[in-house]
């Protein structure tokens, strides 16, 4: 038994093309949820410190810092890079970097 068609909406209880359940639409100027959410945080955040008390934390927690930036981060990031130096000086760049941190690191306790 087909249910009886209301208001927009057809036989099948879909929406008639080009009409919807609320034609006014949402009202300008109020948010929504996600936006409400965001501005929470952002409070919470100068709350607690903002900038200052972040670096401090992460600066104790890099770990859970950097697993939260990566989740944050977009996933692919398209790039053009040009250098004066090869790939194979770079990534000796970087090797000397990361022995560098090591030492930082080990000697700081």
């Amino acid at each position: 038994m087909a249910k009886k068609p209301e208001n927009n909406r057809n036989s099948i209880g879909r929406f008639v093309a080009g009409s919807s359940g609320n034609p006014n639409g949402r009202p300008l100027g109020s948010k929504n949820k996600f936006t409400t959410l965001r501005n929470a945080f952002i409070e919470t955040f100068e709350e607690l410190g903002g900038v200052d008390n972040l670096v401090e934390w992460a600066r104790c927690n890099q770990t859970e810092f950097y697993r939260m930036l990566s989740r944050l981060l977009p996933r692919e990031v398209e790039a053009t890079v040009v250098s004066q130096s090869s790939l194979v000086e770079a990534l000796m760049e970087v090797e000397d970097y990361v022995k560098y941190e090591r030492e930082c690191s080990s000697s700081n306790g």
